[in-house]
């Protein structure tokens, strides 16, 4: 792997207490320490019902809400980085996830409550869903909107912006999915 430029390119240590330069980990970290993928996917369906209201949400904890995002984040920018190196490399290069990333060793069961959004493609590749996401909006937009959720989930301030919420919703579900699987490998 290339050494990258920062000892914490990811953003990990402020959320994890732990720096790292492997994309992989950080999949790791932010399901020991932001939560289990259950959690996340609720915790994120929660604060998207919260925006329109124009009240804070108390259901969660803040600081709960706060790591989940951080962490988001941190598996936003590593995705971001496995999608880069994969395009950078040579069509006869081995590809940037280990081929025993790659595997369908899962039971059915097991693969249903993994991927509720994702297709059997993007199961057995989910660096796929990776390129959807940053098709979908560059990285610079969606850690914005990343700022603007959290923000309209937690104040009851608000300024009128128009997102689409499903479509961001729906992309992040994907997201973190795909870091479950690999992690899950």
């Amino acid at each position: 792997m290339k050494t990258l430029p920062t000892t914490d390119p990811f953003q990990t240590e402020c959320w994890s207490l732990e720096k790292t330069i492997n994309p992989y980990r950080v999949f790791v970290r932010c399901f020991t320490d932001a939560g289990d993928l259950d959690k996340l996917r609720k915790l994120l369906l929660h604060v998207f019902l919260f925006i329109h209201p124009f009240k804070p949400q108390h259901k969660e904890c803040f600081y709960d809400v706060h790591l989940a995002f951080m962490a988001i984040n941190s598996v936003i920018e590593a995705a971001h980085y496995l999608c880069n190196t994969v395009e950078k490399q040579e069509p006869t290069a081995a590809p940037s996830i280990p081929d025993s990333l790659l595997k369908n060793d899962v039971s059915v069961e097991e693969r249903s409550f993994t991927a509720y959004f994702i297709s059997v493609e993007e199961y057995l590749d989910p660096l796929k869903v990776f390129q959807a996401f940053f098709e979908y909006q560059p990285r610079g937009d969606w850690r914005a909107n990343l700022h603007e959720i959290l923000y309209y989930c937690t104040t009851d301030d608000s300024i009128q912006v128009e997102m689409d919420l499903f479509s961001l919703w729906f992309y992040l579900t994907k997201l973190l999915e795909a870091a479950y699987i690999i992690t899950q490998r």
